[in-house]
């Protein structure tokens, strides 16, 4: 018995692997993108007066948030260059969607909720009768729908802020008319808004 016990003294005791940490692939989801376009025209003019196409990137605890403008021209309705601005801050996981802080010169927070949207197609139009001041409604041409996933965002200033996987979706908008969301292009092409009712 002695020499058994001096045998394991000797020989020490058996060695153990210490657990390997979980790698941050594990435990951090892949980033997930999410784009919206805010296209506006204005009562008197069929062309887009303003453009913003948004780019919201979030995963590991981040965000980032960039927006590409573009305004017309009062002389030849043509959209000018593009400016982009880029947004760095944090994104916070709730019960519901996530919580983003993007602090810089003009610190902004958002709120963001999981749901679905019906939205029209990409090529899909507003008529105008020339009843909306009775119907209160300018229907869309086609007016076939589809569901879709997206990311509800208040805090940019304007509503119906839902951010989609790609193509995206868009916030079309016309002074006389409001807003409705239409999938975008696949190119990223902008289709009209609004025409004139056919005699």
């Amino acid at each position: 018995m002695a020499f058994v016990l001096s045998l394991l003294m000797a020989c020490g005791s058996p060695s153990r692997t210490p657990p390997s940490a979980p790698s941050n692939a594990a435990r951090t989801e892949p980033a997930s993108i999410w784009l919206h376009r805010r296209y506006e025209v204005s009562e008197i003019s069929p062309h887009p007066e303003t453009v913003r196409t948004l780019r919201l990137t979030i995963g590991g605890g981040h965000a980032t948030l960039v927006t590409d403008s573009r305004s017309s021209s009062r002389k030849t309705q043509e959209l000018g260059p593009s400016t982009r601005v880029t947004r760095v801050g944090t994104a916070a996981a709730t019960d519901t969607g996530f919580a983003l802080d993007f602090v810089d010169d003009k610190p902004l927070h958002m709120t963001c909720v999981h749901g679905n949207a019906d939205v029209v197609g990409a090529t899909a139009v507003r008529v105008e009768t020339g009843m909306e001041l009775e119907t209160g409604d300018t229907p869309w041409v086609p007016a076939a729908t589809t569901s879709i996933a997206v990311l509800r965002c208040e805090g940019l200033g304007w509503d119906d802020a839902a951010f989609a996987p790609a193509p995206g979706v868009e916030s079309a908008c016309a002074t006389n008319i409001g807003c409705g969301l239409r999938v975008m292009a696949t190119d990223g092409s902008l289709a009209p808004i609004k025409q004139p009712a056919r005699d």
